[in-house]
């Protein structure tokens, strides 16, 4: 059964690229949770740049939104970390356009909570006949399976990639999710 549904919806979608139809992937990212590793062959806006390449093409669409979550106080990464050298990929994010959403603790909210609000406004512009785009939750936390059911429930494709090397595809419209392998996480950002 799932293969000939996954056979129909992947049809479906090589019919729209075929007509020209580039689809919009929108993507949140928990940042906190799943990093992009530091990679000194590379500068960090290249590194960032790839992966989305790489997203866009493993989806065959366009990123055309990335979101974050940015704790400015009391992170787990200090400042003196930062001066010490090590990278501050939300300001990566933002030079590459991302919208970063700082958040001031203390609060009751973890940076789940503000991708979840974030999550749900997303499928309500869609509903109430914004642009339609699918969505990509990057993140090894599987907190986000429920939402990411409900917007597939919805007719909207969602993408779950984690840090260990495993990613699965939700097809709009569908019940069932396709886990995919790809390179180790070190490697997505060298070898494509």
């Amino acid at each position: 059964r799932y293969a000939e549904q996954i056979a129909e919806h992947l049809r479906e979608r090589r019919d729209l690229v075929a007509r020209g139809v580039r689809e919009n992937i929108t993507v949140f990212w928990d940042f906190q949770d799943t990093d992009l590793p530091e990679t000194y062959k590379m500068r960090p806006l290249a590194a960032m740049d790839r992966f989305m390449r790489w997203l866009a093409g493993v989806m065959d669409a366009t990123v055309t939104r990335l979101e974050a979550v940015e704790f400015t106080r009391y992170s787990t990464t200090s400042q003196h970390s930062y001066n010490g050298g090590k990278l501050n990929y939300f300001n990566t994010m933002r030079q590459f356009g991302a919208v970063v959403h700082r958040a001031w603790p203390p609060m009751t909210d973890a940076e789940d909570a503000i991708i979840f609000e974030r999550f749900r406004h997303h499928l309500d512009i869609m509903q109430n006949d914004g642009p339609q785009s699918m969505i990509c939750v990057v993140s090894r936390s599987t907190g986000y399976t429920s939402m990411i059911e409900a917007a597939q429930s919805e007719g909207v494709t969602v993408i779950q990639v984690g840090r260990d090397g495993r990613a699965y595809y939700y097809p709009g419209g569908y019940d069932f999710s396709v886990p995919m392998q790809f390179p180790r996480w070190l490697l997505v950002t060298r070898d494509l």
